[in-house]
């Protein structure tokens, strides 16, 4: 009887502290950084600096603003944003309520929608002296 208790225990306790998506796929992403030419500086809003090409572990539940500059090149913005995690769904299941509500406060909920970030740098214009 004993045994019996404390599996509930157990499953019970494992409920009430972990969300689905957060169990399944973790709160935060691994993201690529490419540039053509290599060796940009990337810097994301958060302020994480980097050099490409390179990887990054990125938390998931907010859009990142990222930044690639080189000297003699135009710098350009993008945004990676976030689309829902399936797994999310599985409180339905499994985690109910509180399993939901893990997941949002950890941002397991969400995944960046990309994987990959690619710029591609335009030269920089000269500008004219007068």
């Amino acid at each position: 009887m004993m045994k019996v208790y404390l599996f509930y225990l157990a499953i019970t306790s494992l409920v009430i502290t972990v969300g689905c998506a957060s169990i399944m796929s973790g709160t935060s992403q691994k993201v690529t950084f490419n540039s053509h030419p290599s060796g940009a500086k990337v810097i994301t809003h958060t302020g994480l600096t980097l050099v490409t090409p390179s990887t990054a572990t990125l938390p998931k539940g907010k859009s990142i603003s990222v930044r690639c500059e080189k000297e003699g090149y135009e710098t350009q913005t993008q945004t990676i944003g976030t689309s829902l995690n399936g797994w999310f769904f599985g409180n339905i299941l499994f985690g109910g309520l509180i399993g939901m509500i893990i997941d949002i406060a950890d941002g397991a909920m969400m995944n960046l929608d990309r994987d990959n970030v690619n710029f591609s740098l335009t030269p920089a214009k000269e500008q004219k002296r007068e």
